[in-house]
Formats: structure tokens, sequence, C-alpha cells
């Protein structure tokens, strides 16, 4: 074969194994006893450690390889040891050019690119077309890069694209709520306190006493408190007139709410008759009896129900004709957690709080033409004379459950209550197990704040995954002290 030097230009990638190679530029000479090369070819050694018996090659441009790893990637640039290389590669023609050192970089350098070529393949990802024809030559790599980055961009800015449609979508539904709530939720009718006159059922003790104190605070006229014991009466008595402030006076009335609605009539008209029409009515009185279901006495159930609901029924049925024909006034009923969610050991004393919180919404719809406002609140373990004398016989079971939630101070619910009603607001609950079954339990119980309706329509699901969770520590609880009890009869016996 003649002496002869062909030139061939290819814009390929080779592939040898799992390596693509790029080929920009090859001179091809004549190789000593080997024919097969052929036109428009390049020879590639089989394996890097070892060279080719050829007198002589020469590549213009450098041969990019795909690295896998730092290791690999130091192998191929250096050149190999001694002991593999034989005589004919140490006689060898082969111009040896060491390939630069590998950058150790994290982040690579970009890709420089003529500003023609970045425009090309910008234009083909944002017009998202099908296919794109460069003649890149030489700068195949960098095109290669370049390209791959814009891909990656690509799929981040879809995502990205993704996330903040959603949240559009999310922020637009909660804007067409709050909107929407605007015109439909019932109007609040705020509560007025300041020179009006305020009768409280058990008002000498624990949080009605304490609602008594914010009531005078805020400038109520006269506060009448109504309890059983004649002395309790003239202790808060004292105790409140020591905040009264100028005309601002206290009455006292011994009264049972358990008798016949008679004897209550006549109380309340007495106070009418003392100290004006009654504006604002709160339902204070109650009392709890907790334990096993068939433990508890029986008479338990009855007694319950009366004080805890029907006396706030005969009471407001007492005063209610007043304040329709004023259309003006506001009813306040003090329920419970138990009346959101009954738990072991409240058998007789969740029903009579549940009744109460129905009466209540029940009583919203009915005075809502006559601009009479009711609220209700749902307190939770309050520090009270009548909570210190429950935990004397108080259940283990009960003991851990109400544990959960907290104790609050008798004077932090009264404030919670009090500054809700001048809002003009439902619901009244305190601390997040109260906030959480505040939204869970509404259901369809009047709501007349634009935000709590937003939140119960949005959260709900979320919270009632949550009040399951609770529910199964509960359980938990309740199976624990029930294996206790099993395990103590068993060592007893």
């Amino acid at each position: 074969m003649n002496s002869s030097v062909k030139e061939f230009v290819k814009n390929d990638i080779l592939l040898e194994g799992t390596a693509a190679r790029l080929v920009s530029r090859v001179h091809i000479r004549e190789l000593d006893g080997d024919t097969s090369a052929e036109e428009g070819t390049a020879v590639f050694p089989a394996r890097r450690t070892r060279r080719p018996k050829i007198n002589a090659m020469e590549i213009d441009s450098q041969i990019p390889k795909r690295r896998k790893s730092r290791k690999n990637a130091m192998e191929w640039d250096k050149p190999p040891p001694e002991s593999e290389m034989d005589a004919d590669d140490e006689n060898s023609d082969i111009e040896r050019v060491p390939n630069p050192k590998p950058s150790i970089s994290r982040n690579p350098p970009k890709p420089s690119l003529p500003s023609y070529l970045r425009l090309r393949i910008d234009e083909f990802f944002s017009n998202n077309s099908r296919e794109l024809k460069l003649s890149c030559g030489s700068q195949y790599s960098d095109i290669a890069r370049y390209v791959e980055m814009r891909r990656k961009n690509v799929k981040m800015d879809s995502v990205w694209i993704l996330v903040f449609s959603l949240i559009g979508l999310f922020l637009g539904f909660i804007l067409l709520l709050f909107l929407a709530f605007l015109f439909i939720l019932p109007k609040r009718i705020p509560a007025k306190i300041k020179g009006n006159h305020v009768f409280i059922t058990g008002g000498s003790k624990g949080i009605g006493k304490k609602i008594a104190e914010q009531m005078i605070l805020r400038g109520a006229k006269t506060v009448s408190i109504a309890a059983r014991n004649r002395n309790d009466l003239v202790q808060a008595k004292e105790y409140l007139e020591k905040q009264c402030q100028g005309l601002q006076t206290v009455e006292i009335y011994e009264l049972d709410v358990t008798k016949s609605y008679e004897s209550i009539k006549e109380i309340i008209d007495k106070a009418v008759e003392t100290s004006g029409p009654v504006e604002i009515l709160i339902n204070n009185a109650g009392y709890v009896v907790q334990g096993g279901f068939s433990e508890i006495p029986v008479s338990s159930f009855e007694a319950q129900m009366r004080i805890n609901y029907l006396s706030a029924a005969l009471v407001t049925r007492a005063v209610v004709d007043n304040m329709k024909n004023a259309k003006s006034g506001h009813i306040g009923f003090v329920s419970s957690a138990a009346g959101q969610c009954a738990i072991w050991g409240y058998s007789a004393y969740s029903p009579s709080k549940f009744a109460v919180r129905g009466f209540a919404e029940a009583l919203h719809m009915e005075l809502l033409p006559f601009n009479v406002g009711v609220s209700v609140l749902y307190p939770p373990n309050t520090e009270t004379e009548g909570f210190e004398v429950e935990q004397q016989t108080m259940p283990e079971e009960v003991r851990m459950i109400g544990g959960t939630a907290g104790t609050f101070t008798a004077e932090e619910v009264a404030k919670s209550f009090v500054n809700d009603m001048v809002r003009g607001e439902f619901v009244t609950t305190l601390g997040l197990e109260g906030k959480l079954l505040g939204i869970l339990s509404s259901g369809a119980a009047p709501e007349p704040s634009t935000v709590s309706g937003v939140l119960q329509t949005v959260f709900a699901g979320l919270f009632r995954g949550i009040m399951l969770v609770f529910l199964w520590t509960f359980n938990r609880d309740v199976q624990h002290c029930h294996d206790k009890k099993k395990k103590e009869k068993r060592n007893t016996g």
C-alpha cells in the first residue's frame, strides 16, 4: 500500500461498550500489516492499558470520555504500568499527548457557546419543538452539556410551575370561600355590657365568679349572681364589690335551679324589679359525677341533666321574652369540652353538656331575627373549687385522658369567654386541643366568623385525622387501666 494520508470529518458519537466518545477529526496513516481500516472510520484500542501495534496515529482533537468515578478518571489519564507494557509499546512511534488533569469540582463550569447556538437551543426548549439539528463540529461536547443543563432546567421549571399552580389554586379557593362567607354567614350580635344588667347562675364560685368580675371590669351597671349557698354568695359579693367603681353594684340571690320554673321566674322578676331588665344572662350552674357507667349512682343521670341542661333552659325561658321585645340581649351558656368529645367516665355528664350545646344552637337560630345573641363556652379542665373536689375522686382513666389538654385558670377562661361575647362569637374554646375540637365539632353549628368558617372548611379533614390519633391514645390508656385492674384483682383474689 502506498503511503498516503486521508482526512475525514465526523460529527457522530461512537459507542464502545458503555462509553460514548466524540470524534471530530481523525487522521489515518498507513498501518503496518493492517489493511482493515476502512475509509471514514476511526480505530480505537480494545483496552486502554495496552496499546495496539501501530506505527503512527494522530488525533487532532481531544477525545472526551464519560467517566463514572474519580478513580476511573484518574486511571484513564495516567499511563499503563511498566509491568503491563511490552517491547512493542516501548518502541512505538505513537506520540503520547497527556490528557489534562481531570477536574474534581462538583460544579463544572458552564459550557461556553456562541450566542446564536444558545439562542437556537433555548428556542427549541421554549417552543417545545420535537427535533433540533445543529452543525456542531468540535463544540459537540459543549453543546451536549448545555442541552443537558437546559433539560434539567426545564424539568425543574415544570416542577415549580406545578407547585405554584397548586398554591395559586389553593389561595384562589380560600379567597372564594372568604368572599362567599362574607354574604352567607349569620350576622354577629355583640354583647353590650357597659351600663347594663348581667345575671349569672352559679356565680358564687369558679368560672361564674370570674365572669362576674370581668363584667364589672367592662362597665356593667349591675351584676346579679345566683347560687344555693348563702355564705358563698356573701363572700363572692364582698370580693366583687372591691372591683366596682362609681355606681356599679353587685346583687345576690339564693336560687336552686333544680326547682320549678315558677320559683326560678320569681327570682328573675325580683332581679328585674331591683336592677332593671336583664341584658345579659350567663347559664353557668352545673356539676359533675364521674366514674364508670355501671359504677355511678343511677340518680346522677337525672340530677346532672336537671342541673346542667334543664336549669339553663328554664332560666333562659324566664328572661327571653323581655329580650325579644327589646330586640336586644345576649345569652351565654357554659358547656364543657366533654360536650364536644365524650370520654370514659362521663357517661352521665357528657350527655347533659351535649344537650346544652344543642339547645344553644337551636336558640341561636330562633333568636337571630330578634337581634338577641347566643354564645357557648367549652372550657377544658379549669382550676376551680369544684375541680379540686373532682380530683379527689377522679378515676385514673379520666386523669390520664384529661391531662392531655392541660389545665387553665378560671380567670383565663372567663376573660376569653367575655372577649368572644363582646365580638359576637358563637363558640369559645381554649388551648390548641380546644381549637381543634372546636373546628372538628363545628358540624352544623352556626358560625358568624368568616375566618373561623374558612378554617373549618379547609382543615376539618386534617384535624379529623389528628383527632383519631388522640382517640387511639385515649383507648390505649383505658386498656392499660383495665389490664391493671384485672391484674390487681387477680393478685388480691
